[in-house]
């Protein structure tokens, strides 16, 4: 599983005075990554539609990016414009057949990457969310080292292409 710390990946995130005064901004990280904008940008975004407060989290975050999927609305960060879609159940779990049974568990982290090697995700587990960017995990460096955590949820984030159309 390929993994890059976000710290060193978002674009101006260890020379951010905001960076700097923060906690519980995950959900700030993950979209600076998934989008490659700057943090300042993706705080600003977050704490518009997500109603994210100074130093705390977004714990209703997946139940708002579900219904920003069914409004099949764009939205821009910075010019870079992209929408929200929703991923199936099947996405986000495995099945396994035991003795003649099949049982349906939620997947790791790990087989999350390994089923989902292109496009660009948010990715929610208990407490947390961060970013899944062609197979590779945008996270703390603390996180590296946990690949078996349960995904609760997930959404694509999918960049529409900027450039005009001439004919």
């Amino acid at each position: 599983m390929k993994f890059a710390d976000a710290a060193k990946v978002i674009d101006n995130y260890e020379g951010s005075e905001l960076a700097k005064k923060e906690r519980n901004d995950c959900s700030v990280r993950a979209f600076a990554g998934v989008l490659d904008v700057r943090y300042e940008l993706a705080h600003s975004f977050v704490k518009d539609r997500f109603d994210r407060k100074e130093k705390q989290g977004v714990t209703s975050m997946p139940t708002i990016c579900e219904k920003m999927a069914e409004e099949d609305e764009t939205y821009s960060i910075d010019g870079v414009n992209f929408k929200v879609k929703s991923l199936t159940k099947e996405d986000i779990t495995n099945e396994y057949k035991l003795k003649g049974e099949i049982f349906t568990r939620k997947k790791t982290v790990k087989s999350f990457v390994k089923s989902h090697q292109s496009g660009s995700y948010l990715v929610f587990v208990s407490g947390h969310v961060f970013t899944v960017k062609d197979g590779t995990v945008i996270d703390n460096g603390s996180e590296e080292y946990r690949p078996t955590r349960k995904v609760l949820a997930a959404c694509k984030i999918e960049v529409e292409d900027n450039q005009m159309e001439l004919f």
